[in-house]
């Protein structure tokens, strides 16, 4: 019997979801290879450090205005405000998984009792 329209959905987004769990994997796997071969992690990184302060320093002093040390005084505060955000953002996501996993245990136990 051929599949319904929602189980047809579902279907694909398990199957999506396997996809990004194995890209996920396949990136923690490089990632770790090219640390394993790497001498001096600090060298190696410098150019996206450098890169990332310059994003904040355009973002704050576009037309290159500021003294440098109030340019980079902003800079600062623009990359906490950054991370801040991301930081907000990963517990916002936490908590709505959490919330998720809690009402699908529900849910399983309502209609194991049932």
């Amino acid at each position: 019997m051929p599949a319904t329209e929602s189980e047809r959905a579902e279907i694909e987004d398990q199957v999506r979801d396997q996809y990004r769990r194995e890209l996920a994997q396949w990136g923690r796997i490089g990632a770790h290879t090219r640390w394993s071969q790497t001498e001096d992690r600090t060298a190696a990184t410098e150019p996206a450090r450098r890169g990332l302060l310059k994003k904040f320093e355009l973002e704050v002093d576009p037309n290159n205005e500021l003294t440098d040390a109030e340019r980079a005084k902003r800079a600062e505060n623009a990359r906490k405000a950054y991370y801040a955000r991301i930081a907000l953002k990963s517990a916002q996501a936490r908590r709505a998984r959490s919330r998720r996993a809690g009402r699908d245990a529900r849910a399983e136990l309502d209609g194991a009792a049932s």
